[in-house]
């Protein structure tokens, strides 16, 4: 009898144990699940910012783009506004030009030349 009684005693005190547990067990998951919440909401919270932050980038991006396309348009009103051709401007764009030309027929000269000296190392070679 003393085996039963010793035994029921320690399984008593099992079950005891195994309940304490469940419920710790039970409390914890309890509190997971309280903490998965406030995680989800957290990063609800932050993915709006980055939303917001994003969606501001994008506007201030669009809005430096027509500032920057209004400049340009401005500054282009200007230049043809200012920018009346004179005597004078016109006569040093012809200048300009004729020293062009020059510099050019020069160019072809020198670059006839080095093919004519191309051509006779060629066929001397043969």
């Amino acid at each position: 009898m003393a085996k039963k009684r010793g035994s029921k005693k320690k399984k008593q005190d099992i079950e005891k144990l195994f309940l304490e547990n469940l419920l710790l067990l039970e409390k914890t998951l309890a509190e997971l699940v309280t903490s998965f919440k406030k995680l989800e909401a957290k990063l609800t919270k932050l993915l709006n910012v980055f939303e917001k932050a994003a969606e501001a980038i994008s506007e201030a991006g669009e809005e430096k783009k027509v500032k920057e396309t209004i400049t340009e348009k401005k500054k282009e009103e200007k230049v043809t506004k200012t920018t009346k051709p004179t005597k004078a401007a016109s006569d040093e764009l012809a200048s300009k030009l004729e020293l062009l030309i020059e510099q050019n027929k020069a160019i072809a000269e020198g670059l006839m030349l080095l093919e004519k000296f191309i051509k006779e190392k060629l066929e001397e070679k043969e």
